[in-house]
């Protein structure tokens, strides 16, 4: 008897598909950037940088808090879950996506820390 193997996604076999925000699951790119979580799976060892776009994060800012934090924790399992369909960078433990989240929020290396996350798609960092 023959084991089957799993089909790769679509996600896998065309990495042009552009990558999707996981709280509203439509397109992203770095220029369409909201936010940004540090994110660690519920077993602790899966650790990751995952964005969110605008409309999520301009949407979001109107709820409270508390409904945030669901919102981000929600949509943070679900990139973990399958994270080559998302906008995200696996680090290799939660320290590691803590600095990059907060470099991220740094004027002076935002640039830098998008190039080391491997979101830059076009960007000119010398503009």
């Amino acid at each position: 008897m023959a084991i089957a193997q799993r089909q790769p996604t679509h996600y896998e076999t065309r990495p042009d598909l552009m990558k999707r925000c996981p709280a509203c699951n439509l397109p992203i790119t770095v220029a369409t950037l909201g936010d940004a979580v540090a994110a660690s799976s519920d077993d602790g060892h899966h650790h990751a940088v995952v964005a969110i776009c605008r409309r999520c994060a301009g949407t979001a800012s109107k709820l409270s808090t508390n409904t945030y934090r669901k919102m981000l924790d929600r949509a943070a399992t679900r990139a973990l879950a399958t994270p080559e369909k998302y906008l995200l960078t696996i680090t290799t433990d939660a320290g590691a996506a803590r600095l990059a989240l907060g470099l991220l929020g740094h004027p002076a290396h935002v640039l830098e820390t998008i190039n080391a996350l491997g979101w830059m798609d076009g960007i000119d960092p010398l503009k």
